[in-house]
């Protein structure tokens, strides 16, 4: 399932940022990205009401209020210091 591959990605991310910190920009950049291609892809299951959408609205306030607020906020701290 997809589950399973964002585990496997969460996985390897890990052990590459832990061993090898110069990965650590590239890799919160990649994964902000990966999460603003979730958010567009929900928006289009939305706009065709496919699937449960109370489970598909609270995976996007998952996005909106979690993830680009780490991811982002990240990503705009690592650009002010590159």
């Amino acid at each position: 399932t997809a589950y399973s591959g964002y585990f496997a990605l969460l996985a390897s991310s890990t052990y590459c940022c832990y061993y090898y910190p110069e990965c650590r920009k590239p890799t919160g950049f990649a994964m902000l990205a990966l999460m603003f291609v979730k958010k567009f892809g929900m928006d289009k299951h939305k706009e065709r009401g496919v699937g449960n959408q109370e489970m598909v609205a609270g995976k996007d306030n998952t996005l909106l209020f979690f993830y680009f607020p780490f991811y982002g906020g990240y990503c705009l701290i690592n650009l002010y210091q590159w």
